[in-house]
Formats: structure tokens, C-alpha cells, sequence
């Protein structure tokens, strides 16, 4: 992907670390729309959001919505800075891909369990 325009550069270098530092190969979505809210990157496999903020963003009442809805649809947000992606992005894509990996191996084991309680019915 290019960089858009309108993209920042900080969202622009965790795009490209996403897109190409990525060797489980979980898709990311730029900007994705869940429900009426957007959140800068999205991962459906893993129901992982990833947000990119200043550290003096102010948290009103609509990103406390947003926060508890994507929450109840269990999806989990990440949030960094611009500051954090220009000097750790390597350590930032390897928290996410941890993320993932985590909730994956969490989503097998509940499967496993569910699937052996369906076999001893």
C-alpha cells in the first residue's frame, strides 16, 4: 500500500511493518470501520485493534463509548503514540504479533474445550 495522502507518517511506518513484518501473515485493515466506529488498524482473525494517538489525546466521552463497544464485541485495542512507533516499531510489532498469538492460542483452546464437551454429549 501506498501512503496516502492523508495518512501520517507514524501510522504510515506501523502500516508498512504490518504489511511486510508480518510473517504469520495476519491481515490488517487501515482505517477499519466496526459497527460506526473506525479504528486505524484491524485485525479480523485475531479481533485486534490497534490505535495510534498523541500521548495528550483527550479521552471524551465518544472514545470511552468507542473503547466499551469494541470491548463488548471482544475485540482488544491497543493504543501507542506517533513518539512510540518513531522510536520502537520493531518491539511495537512484536507486542501485536504477541497479541495475536496470545488470543489465537486462546480461541484453540476454547474450541478444543467446546468440541469435547459436544463429543461427550
Amino acid at each position: 500500500m501506498k501512503k496516502e495522502n492523508n495518512m501520517p507518517f507514524a501510522e504510515w511506518l506501523l502500516w508498512k511493518k504490518l504489511e511486510t513484518g508480518n510473517p504469520q501473515g495476519y491481515e490488517f485493515y487501515y482505517n477499519y470501520e466496526i459497527g460506526g466506529v473506525t479504528v486505524n488498524f484491524y485485525c479480523p482473525k485475531a479481533k485486534l485493534a490497534v490505535e495510534v494517538k498523541e500521548k495528550n489525546f483527550k479521552k471524551g466521552i465518544e472514545e470511552r463509548m468507542k473503547k466499551q463497544y469494541l470491548q463488548s464485541l471482544g475485540i482488544t485495542i491497543l493504543q501507542f503514540t506517533p513518539n512510540d512507533i518513531y522510536k520502537n516499531r520493531y518491539k511495537i510489532l512484536e507486542s501485536i504479533l504477541h497479541k495475536i498469538e496470545k488470543k489465537y492460542a486462546q480461541s484453540l483452546q476454547v474450541s478444543r474445550q467446546s468440541a469435547l464437551i459436544h463429543e461427550g454429549a
